[in-house]
């Protein structure tokens, strides 16, 4: 407590030394935030016990771990938390914080996202920390303004940059784990696809590229013909069983996810000749819940259209069926996801659908 009473003193002789001269020209951010990004570690870490990167990345603190490094242009699957000098926490991916911070949601998703390097994926300092772990190891790390930016370092042209919104204007502090390191994205999903078939649905065989379906219910081959309508009934998960959109209230209800404004009712599908004129493509998604008395799901696209996977397994049922499917993100969200509050689907997610097609009063 003395040490942060310090560090506030110390800032703000910083900050009072810009308004000591009326001549002088007013400091860049950049500049102020050194200031204080300089008091902070006088007060808080007098020792020096931390190291500063070339770029100006402040590494607190680092344990090894025993797994790969994330390669150039590799990804990895992590979990981290943001906070400011004083010691705030902005964000949080880790269940326990948001227990103790009494933030915690049921509907938030706690589990590690992927994050690809040298795409402007992540931050620039974000990215720089991330080639310096491996699978299994911490970083605590404080990350600059001027490091910020979601702007790719590489020199591929890809042309990316971020919206200035998404740049930070403070030093903020990191504290990150890497759970998982993957060097080939589409080989990755297909042994984790392969490997959620032999544990739940030993025997079954994929029917396209990454695509898994199985009838619980039902028998025939025969499918709803073109132009006809049917009602549908879902539950939308992803593979480690994180529920992120239902269109059943019970169900709702018993994952935290059930919104009082929204109507939980059946989706009401119109069949086309293919499952393709029914799916809009992966990663243009809209988010589900963007207007909450919209009625939206996050298995529905624009115009009425539906994620890709979940469109094609429509197409293999008929009246009264029950199935599920699961499959790579190609399939469903691509690289954006659904992610908005916490909630929702991270990008590059590979997605698993319980779906029943309501049979009619008049058949």
């Amino acid at each position: 407590m003395f040490r942060y009473c310090k560090f506030i003193i110390v800032a703000a002789i910083a900050g009072s030394l810009l308004f000591s001269c009326a001549k002088e020209e007013v400091e860049s951010n950049n500049s102020i935030q050194k200031r204080i990004l300089d008091a902070y570690l006088e007060v808080n870490y007098p020792d020096k016990n931390y190291t500063v990167t070339k770029s100006g990345l402040v590494i607190l603190s680092k344990s090894d771990g025993s797994g790969l490094s994330p390669e150039k242009q590799g990804a990895a699957y992590l979990k981290y938390s943001v906070k400011d000098l004083a010691g705030n926490y902005q964000s949080t991916m880790f269940k326990d914080v948001a227990e103790q911070l009494g933030t915690y949601s049921e509907a938030n998703y706690y589990g590690p996202q992927l994050s690809l390097l040298d795409y402007g994926d992540v931050t620039e300092g974000m990215n720089e920390a991330m080639k310096m772990m491996s699978k299994g190891s911490k970083m605590t790390i404080i990350i600059p303004p001027t490091l910020s930016a979601y702007d790719s370092p590489n020199s591929y042209g890809y042309g990316y940059s971020s919206d200035n919104n998404e740049t930070s204007s403070i030093n903020l502090i990191y504290e990150i784990e890497m759970f998982d390191v993957v060097s080939n994205l589409q080989r990755y999903q297909f042994d984790s696809l392969e490997s959620f078939r032999n544990r739940y649905y030993p025997g079954l065989d994929s029917t396209a590229n990454m695509f898994y379906f199985k009838k619980l219910e039902g028998t025939a081959k025969d499918t709803i013909a073109e132009n006809e309508s049917a009602d549908v009934w879902y539950v939308g998960r992803l593979l480690d069983g994180y529920v992120f959109d239902t269109n059943i209230a019970d169900t709702a209800k018993k994952y935290g996810l059930y919104q009082s404004d929204k109507t939980y009712e059946a989706l009401s599908v119109t069949y086309e000749s293919k499952y393709e004129d029914m799916a809009t493509g992966a990663g243009s998604i809209n988010v589900a819940g963007e207007s909450s008395n919209s009625g939206s799901s996050d298995a529905e696209g624009e115009g009425g259209n539906y994620v890709p996977g979940f469109a094609k397994a429509l197409k293999c049922m008929k009246y009264g069926d029950h199935a599920i499917t699961f499959f790579g993100s190609g399939w469903g969200y691509g690289s954006t996801g659904t992610m908005s509050g916490g909630s929702g689907v991270p990008a590059y997610s590979m997605l698993y659908f319980d779906i029943y097609v309501e049979e009619p009063a008049d058949k």
